[in-house]
């Protein structure tokens, strides 16, 4: 990332309530890749990483004291980056705040969906909790058969995201004197989180039904349905 000119660095600290956190992607020379990159991607680049930032290679006998301090925090830096992504439930929490919040359009019509509407889905992707690719759920195409379309709308009404919304009054868990009290921490936090979390979700599915009822595709099948109705029952006399 280093020698990328596109690199913009670093972002600033995150913090909510007594919780903050570093850039742990750029810590880690994964700044570009952020959330995409995977398992041996983060792996490959803390073993690059701490051979470069290893204090022992850096110190030197004229090295001063304030920098090898700097050196040490630097490399404890780089280990504790290291160990929220390798850590699932720490990483999601970490890759939820690290993302903006969730911007959906609510207000397109029939003749701009296809430039408003579908574009939207796609940031919602990488939130799937669940198997597959939530991608594969998203028909761009204006001509394309209703039952790919009445599929799609069928994903989307039932997606269920897995991202985190962490509480500025949490308690931190390593204020924890046991097990049982580190259980009861969690269990509060997570109430915290369900308000901002339903938020987000309402908001989603308002997205899914508004998307839905301006489809032109849906609305073109049901004037089909309609119009077939009407025909019978013409017929029937």
């Amino acid at each position: 990332q280093e020698n990328d000119p596109n690199y913009k660095g670093p972002k600033p600290d995150i913090k909510i309530g007594t919780m903050i956190w570093e850039d742990h992607y750029d810590i880690m020379g994964l700044g570009r890749e952020r959330h995409l990159a995977d398992a041996e991607a983060i792996r490959v680049a803390y073993r690059t990483r701490s051979l470069m930032l290893h204090p022992d290679k850096l110190i030197t006998p004229d090295t001063t004291e304030e920098e090898k301090e700097r050196l040490d925090d630097r490399f404890k830096r780089l280990n504790t980056a290291n160990e929220l992504l390798n850590d699932t439930k720490k990483r999601r929490v970490y890759d939820s705040v690290d993302a903006p919040p969730t911007k959906l359009p609510m207000k397109f019509e029939t003749e701009d969906f296809f430039e408003k509407a579908i574009p939207a889905f796609q940031p919602l992707v990488r939130w799937f909790d669940g198997k597959g690719d939530a991608a594969k759920f998203i028909e761009s195409d204006p001509a394309a058969p209703y039952e790919k379309v009445r599929k799609m709308y069928e994903f989307w009404a039932k997606f269920k995201s897995w991202r985190e919304f962490p509480h500025e009054d949490e308690e931190d868990l390593e204020s924890a004197e046991d097990r049982w009290g580190r259980r009861q921490i969690e269990q509060e936090n997570k109430k915290k989180r369900e308000k901002s979390k339903k938020e987000d979700t309402d908001k989603i599915r308002r997205f899914v039904e508004r998307a839905e009822e301006k489809d032109p595709r849906v609305i073109k099948k049901r004037l089909e349905d309609k119009e077939a109705r009407e025909a019978k029952k013409k017929a029937k006399g």
